[in-house]
């Protein structure tokens, strides 16, 4: 994610694409995002991007990401499917 974030202040979002390509696909396989943002802390803690880890600001700030992509892809209508709950805990994303 850090390197996504390098990139697209130079003008290159092709790395951030793929990071909301990863997202959604979580999303399409009814991945809870906490559960999606658990498994991205832990590939960034052991192949860290940043070389180091990562800032508080900066984790928040991917978890706004993932969550951006979730909440983009509900109101668009896009059903998760059975058994997930597109990562809001089956309320909408309300609460």
């Amino acid at each position: 994610f850090v390197r996504a974030c390098m990139d697209a202040a130079r003008g290159d979002v092709t790395t951030l694409k793929l990071f909301i390509a990863s997202a959604v696909g979580g999303y399409r396989l009814g991945v809870p995002l906490p559960a999606l943002g658990s498994a991205v802390a832990a590939c960034e803690a052991e192949h860290s991007t940043a070389g180091r880890p990562l800032l508080p600001e900066e984790a928040e700030l991917r978890t706004l990401w993932l969550s951006l992509v979730y909440l983009t892809l509900e109101a668009e209508g896009e059903a998760a499917p059975p058994g997930g709950d597109g990562g809001d805990g089956g309320d909408g994303g309300d609460g």
